[in-house]
């Protein structure tokens, strides 16, 4: 999955933001399988469901710093944003 946040109106990139990442699931360290693990928060503000993964990939740039991050946690679940769109 790739995000580009797109940039600002002017010719400045202080607006830019670059998120590169690669999900895998997590892995057994001793045969190598694949485990599956789920996070259930049954009053969850983001989420109620949350598959746990790896990061096979993360890196984030924007333009002022950048940093790869691969090899720690990560989660995937379906989001509703029912908030106030600013």
């Amino acid at each position: 999955m790739i995000i580009d946040g797109g940039g600002s109106s002017n010719d400045d990139d202080k607006g830019d933001i670059t998120i590169d990442t690669w999900l895998e699931p997590i892995r057994n360290p001793v045969t190598g399988k694949p485990h599956r693990a789920i996070i259930e928060l049954p009053q969850g503000v983001e989420s109620t469901r949350m598959d746990q993964a790896s990061t096979k990939k993360f890196v984030v740039n924007d333009n002022l710093f950048k940093f790869r991050y691969e090899g720690t946690y990560g989660s995937f679940s379906e989001n509703t944003w029912k908030g106030t769109v600013h």
